[in-house]
């Protein structure tokens, strides 16, 4: 790997080299690598990938994705590609890293309430920069002497250089498109992505059945993708009809997906429709709208549009604000949970509360809560489900400093609802919202209402962070929803179907009647998408034929794809212990509903990983990722303890949604569809439910169990 390494950043520097015409490159300077702006940046003392990443306002998965070999770890000197996508000066990059320190100073921990984030704080260091340089200390104490790295800073001038460009245009050879396949990407993703069939792109690419990642396939351009300009006629006659034919495969969620319309509004348009049909023809709705017209009129510039829909018009609104503009407003942002502190506070009335530490966050007088280094159990009881939204609101916390460190100013006000509707309406009775810039609960349905109404009035977002189903969805057009509905779900299985299981002997093994029932209904969608593109489907009565039949009905040669429609787990265990005991002499894949394992314990989770088990989850943790890593070390160092799903949960949201504040401002609305980041545990990807609704996140990850034992994510839908 160092090899590797080190052969990498020297070609590095040898593409670098003839692209600037032999001009030796300076630390910071910008190139152009095959029509790509990358800053190069020689990486010093101390330096991660998420403090490079920071600093140069990317998401770390860009580099590593770009710098192969690093996530092992950078080593001091080697040379970086960092993308530069023009949304900040590069006048406010910091042209001088720290490098080595030219001196140390003492320092004594004063009480055992000081942590490494606040020492961190008082002397302009980070917390890892603490570690680094005391390799001998594992936590602070009262008395501890510390060594505090000292630098002497001198500022260098920053030589920018850009190469020439020499064309805008998408790289294309021949008519075609070179696509790189990146790890979870199918056969079926990539002729939706291209509006291509599979046997054109198998024409030119006949290995590409069996997809891997890195690996480069030509797709054919289609002739009908052509830049045309967008007239006012043109939006107007397109608006009166659009018609669409279903193919073989095709799923609800993938139609609406790629006309950017609501299932809401498809159904609308096509009275009487119940479910797909290959062959079938649906009206596709159009808005027709004053302000598309003007707009047309307004800009009639080129855009690149497919000629099969050129009412589509690219959002030419999103650009992000410029750093000095996104860091001159402080933003105030209000959190509502069930933290019910007095409640926890008369169970440990005998155990010494903590102190208040408020940091660099502005906080209510309801939140009590503290950060801390080292476990200490301050309470050693907790009320109801608590204990999980203090942890959520720990991960806000670690969100918000995060924001902070790239120059965003944000005033928080945490307000404990109880879970009571008459809480909360008595706060919004007092005016907190009032010059209130984002809302992050409440968490429950029955407490919402009363604060979406003024939040709608005021025009201010509200971010759901739990609830599945919320009737304020369809009315509110500032409301976001994160955990996507059962509805969603059901289509995106149908998308996992479609686009992993062609060819296969499709079996929904029945254990009792799921007739009328939301199991029942995925039933009648399966048949519907697998018999579009000729898989063979069928029900076996389990209850009728017991096990004995299984074995008749399985194929030795084709994956056999199982479907149990019940959510009874007695029924599900002796279906599944029978299908495990054939999963050695058949190839066996069961499909099956979210968070199986955790629905039903008393199932052998042997049998998961034997059945190589695949659902659908909006939650993926990968604890070998470095972001993982880097979010779970920053949470203990602050609170002594490791963060669990409602900890990730509430550093995902408030992390996604400050970011949009931050580069797009209070209408981020507008922007959050193609509003992208790296998370820790999920893929958001929103849309909006319909004219006068909300956004709804449609990114989920398609879950695999394997027979070694690991569960892995194969693929993000929706994204």
């Amino acid at each position: 790997m160092k090899v590797f390494r080190t052969l990498f950043v020297f070609l590095l520097l040898l593409a670098v080299t003839r692209l600037v015409q032999a001009q030796i490159v300076t630390d910071n300077e910008l190139v152009l690598i095959n029509g790509q702006k990358f800053i190069v940046h020689q990486v010093r003392t101390g330096e991660t990938v998420y403090s490079v990443s920071r600093d140069f306002r990317v998401e770390p998965a860009e580099i590593l994705q770009n710098n192969p070999g690093t996530e092992d770890g950078l080593n001091i000197g080697e040379m970086l590609k960092i993308p530069y996508d023009g949304s900040f000066d590069l006048s406010e990059i910091k042209s001088y890293k720290k490098g080595d320190p030219t001196g140390f100073k003492q320092y004594t921990i004063e009480s055992n309430s000081e942590t490494a984030y606040s020492v961190s704080k008082k002397f302009g260091i980070s917390v890892e920069e603490i570690y680094s340089y005391n390799p001998e200390i594992q936590r602070l104490k009262k008395g501890l002497t510390i060594q505090i790295p000292q630098w002497e800073f001198k500022e260098i001038k920053t030589v920018l250089t850009f190469a020439k460009k020499e064309t805008e245009t998408v790289a294309q050879k021949g008519g075609m498109i070179e696509h790189t396949v990146v790890s979870g990407e199918t056969l079926y993703g990539l002729t939706k992505k291209y509006n291509v069939s599979e046997s054109e792109i198998l024409k030119y690419n006949p290995n590409a059945g069996n997809l891997k990642a890195g690996a480069k396939i030509l797709i054919p351009v289609k002739s009908e993708t052509e830049v045309v300009k967008i007239e006012p006629t043109q939006l107007e006659s397109v608006s009166r009809e659009m018609i669409h034919q279903v193919e073989p495969g095709e799923t609800l969620y993938g139609i609406t997906r790629k006309y950017g319309i609501s299932e809401t509004d498809l159904r609308s348009a096509n009275p009487g429709f119940t479910a797909l049909q290959s062959g079938m023809k649906l009206k596709i709705p159009q808005p027709e709208t004053n302000a598309a017209r003007e707009n047309a009129t307004e800009k009639s510039e080129n855009v690149r549009v497919p000629v099969t829909n050129p009412a589509v018009v690219l959002n030419s609104g999103c650009e992000k604000l410029p750093v000095a503009v996104a860091g001159s407003q402080t933003y105030s942002v209000v959190l509502f949970l069930p933290l019910f502190l007095d409640a926890n506070a008369g169970l440990n009335t005998k155990i010494e509360q903590p102190i208040v530490d408020s940091v660099e966050f502005e906080v209510n007088e309801t939140d009590t809560i503290v950060e801390m280094n080292e476990p200490q159990s301050p309470l050693y009881k907790f009320y109801g489900n608590s204990l999980n939204f203090l942890q959520f609101y720990e991960g806000v916390l670690v969100a918000i400093d995060s924001m902070q460190k790239v120059g965003m100013k944000v005033k928080l006000n945490v307000y404990d609802t109880k879970d009571n509707p008459e809480t909360v309406r008595n706060l919004v009775g007092k005016g907190i919202l009032d010059n209130t810039d984002l809302i992050i609960g409440p968490v429950y349905e029955n407490v919402q209402k009363e604060v979406a109404a003024i939040a709608r009035e005021k025009q201010i977002p509200m971010v759901s962070p739990f609830t599945p189903k919320s009737a304020l969805i369809n009315t509110n057009p500032l409301y976001f929803q994160i955990n996507p509905t059962r509805e969603y779900i059901a289509e995106a299985t149908l998308e996992m179907i479609a686009g992993n299981f062609k060819g296969s002997n499709f079996i929904v093994v029945k254990t009792s009647q799921y007739e009328g029932t939301a199991e029942g209904q995925l039933v009648d969608k399966i048949k519907n998408v697998v018999g579009g593109f000729g898989t063979r489907f069928r029900v076996y009565d389990f209850k009728r034929e017991r096990a004995a039949g299984l074995r008749a009905i399985l194929s030795p040669e084709k994956e056999n794809v199982v479907y149990l429609p019940t959510t009874d787990e007695g029924e599900l265990s002796v279906a599944i212990s029978n299908l495990n005991n054939l999963a050695g002499d058949f190839p066996i894949t069961l499909v099956a509903q979210a968070n199986f394992q955790q629905r039903y314990p008393s199932i052998d989770i042997a049998h998961f990983h034997n059945l190589k088990m695949h659902y659908i989850n909006p939650y993926f943790v990968d604890y070998t990722d470095v972001n993982t890593i880097a979010y779970v070390e920053k949470f203990k160092l602050n609170f002594g303890t490791e963060p669990n799903s409602y900890g990730i949960q509430g550093f995902d949201a408030a992390y996604y949604f400050l970011n949009a504040l931050y580069w797009y401002g209070k209408d981020f609305g507008k922007c959050i569809e193609t509003h992208h980041l790296k998370l820790v545990q999920g893929s958001y990807a929103f849309g909006k439910t319909g004219t006068s609704g909300g956004y709804l996140n449609k990114g989920v990850s398609v879950i695999q169990y394997t027979p070694a034992f690991e569960v892995k994510r194969k693929s993000v839908l929706g994204d």
